[in-house]
């Protein structure tokens, strides 16, 4: 189930930042997966990324 959150949010991220996912591909196309132990503690993570100036996009299985 986890490995399909991710794909989920790699598509994710390309379709809401088309531009830094082109300039990843184009320049370093490195992936790093990490694991937290909750959702909660994930979103903590998003935020800090975000006020660091990363860029970031969320994705929630509507099924769960």
């Amino acid at each position: 189930m986890q490995l399909a959150q991710t794909a989920h949010a790699a598509m994710q991220f390309a379709k809401e930042r088309p531009e830094a996912f082109g300039a990843w591909f184009r320049s370093s196309n490195n992936v790093a997966i990490l694991q937290v132990d909750s959702e909660a503690e994930l979103r903590v993570w998003a935020e800090r990324a975000r006020s660091a100036g990363m860029d970031v996009a969320t994705f929630t299985e509507p099924d769960l």
